[in-house]
């Protein structure tokens, strides 16, 4: 019987007694299988389940900051979660997302120029270290590791107007929940501002760094002026988690358990001889035994014991399923992650094609949905936007056009099979060549202006090669046309 139970009876019998129908009631509908989810029960084998019902918001307020701390130690010190967290970065970003501007030639080429000028080199980047794809690179880094990532648009005199700052989850003030002093029907969670509709209009952030040195309050900025960038889990949700949360105790126990593990094998190997005599420390004129008696063990130590003393070694039992052990774990943590086991652990040894390329598809799909519903809404069409307003502060005229992003390149596991079958799709009307272009990373039309700046320039020094279909065919045989004017 718990306290409460005690106490109820105490100081309220007729409580106590519902209390006990209650429970009784609640064994028996356990019991007869009359409850429709099992996952409801709550008989002893689910006693220790502790379930919280608070919103995403309730749930982050206390934990985020040791969640992005803990995350930012096993990605320092553990080799498996900074492989996840790179294999994440590295097949998200990789070489960058590249713009692609579609309107009328003239307003593409200008704007295209002014692009290339300012996202493709470090005048975009406020602290001046990255070019754009850095910059996308170490932000969807930070999401992943830290849960969340702070975009500032900063303004500078001279040069391109606009620059753009990279800053860690920290720059957002935590401590600020509260109703707006201007009892205006705003409210602030967490750093972030709402307005009476629940609209997000702002952020409350820090111009350095609050750990650092030199401490400061911080100050509202506008959405206008910055982006928090996330992984919405739950709607609702006002701050990011790092990705790996669920992996985090199991990580911390595999590492130690490794540690473990290497320490027991590095003790096995300090193979060392004992030799015990009598006469030993009378002959060196040593009174104290423990002066002579080392502390430490090491390979192919031989070592004289005074009288009196044992030698006493544990022995530790042998680990049976260590590398079954190992996967299994490592298998969980991937999943955790998001990526496939061979990724995490560079163990091919169980991959043939079918499984791999089963494998590296259900990535892809991640890999996809990391991209086209968080970094490219999120990161890359803020950033245009900002891009353009720098153009307007300079005077650029421009007329309406789209624009689209295009990501990197995805790997083939089998080159010349997936080629064919993308060929075979264009063919047929399953595909563009423009979508097929764009799945190898790069922009139609501007393989397009390569492929006829190089034809013309065969054409001129009069050479022909096989990968040239206006003479030859896919086997290098001339086509019907070169073949009739080579026969005149």
């Amino acid at each position: 019987m718990s306290f409460l139970d005690k106490a109820l009876e105490i100081f309220s019998p007729s409580t106590a007694y519902r209390r006990l129908q209650y429970k009784k009631a609640i064994e028996i509908l356990d019991s007869t299988g009359i409850r429709k989810y099992e996952g409801a029960s709550r008989g002893k084998r689910v006693k220790n389940w502790n379930a919280s019902n608070g919103s995403a918001n309730t749930e982050t307020a206390f934990d985020l900051r040791l969640l992005r701390n803990r995350s930012r130690d096993l990605v320092r010190n553990n080799n498996y979660a900074k492989k996840a967290i790179e294999v994440i970065q590295n097949n998200g970003v990789g070489s960058g997302i590249v713009l692609s501007l579609d309107g009328s030639k003239a307003t593409e080429k200008k704007l295209m120029e002014e692009w290339r000028l300012w996202a493709e080199k470090t005048e975009c980047d406020f602290d001046g270290n990255h070019n754009l794809y850095g910059l996308q690179s170490l932000a969807f880094r930070a999401v992943a590791e830290s849960g969340e990532v702070i975009i500032r648009k900063r303004r500078k005199s001279k040069g391109f107007p606009i620059q753009i700052q990279v800053c860690e989850a920290e720059f957002l003030d935590s401590s600020k929940t509260q109703r707006s002093v201007k009892n205006d029907g705003h409210i602030i969670i967490q750093g972030v501002q709402f307005d009476e509709n629940g609209r997000k209009i702002g952020y409350w952030l820090y111009d350095q760094h609050p750990n650092d040195t030199f401490q400061s309050s911080s100050k509202f900025v506008p959405i206008e002026d910055a982006l928090h960038i996330f992984r919405i889990d739950r709607p609702g949700q006002v701050r990011g988690v790092p990705w790996g949360s669920s992996t985090f105790i199991k990580l911390r126990d595999f590492d130690e358990y490794e540690d473990a593990q290497l320490v027991r094998q590095k003790i096995a190997a300090c193979f060392s001889i004992f030799v015990q005599d009598s006469s030993h420390a009378e002959a060196l004129g040593v009174t104290d035994p423990a002066e002579e008696l080392g502390e430490r063990v090491e390979p192919g130590l031989i070592q004289h014991v005074p009288t009196g003393k044992q030698i006493v070694f544990g022995d530790p039992p042998t680990v049976q399923g260590y590398g079954e052990y190992t996967t299994k774990t490592l298998q969980s943590v991937a999943a955790g992650f998001g990526v496939t086991y061979e990724q995490l652990t560079n163990d091919l040894s169980g991959v043939n094609f079918s499984s791999g390329r089963m494998g590296w598809l259900e990535f892809y799909r991640n890999v996809v949905h990391w991209q086209k519903n968080l970094l490219i809404p999120s990161f890359c069409n803020p950033i245009y936007d900002w891009f353009l307003q720098g153009v307007n502060m300079m005077g650029v005229k421009y007329s309406k056009h789209t624009h689209s992003w295009t990501p990197p390149r995805r790997e083939m596991i089998d080159p010349v099979k997936e080629t064919k079958a993308m060929v075979l799709a264009i063919r047929n009307g399953l595909m563009s060549y423009s979508e097929a272009v764009r799945q190898f990373g790069a922009d139609p039309d501007l393989l397009l202006e390569e492929i006829k700046k190089y034809q013309d320039k065969f054409d001129e020094m009069e050479i022909i090669l096989d990968c040239d279909p206006r003479h030859s065919k896919a086997q290098g045989d001339l086509n019907d046309k070169e073949k009739s004017e080579s026969q005149e």
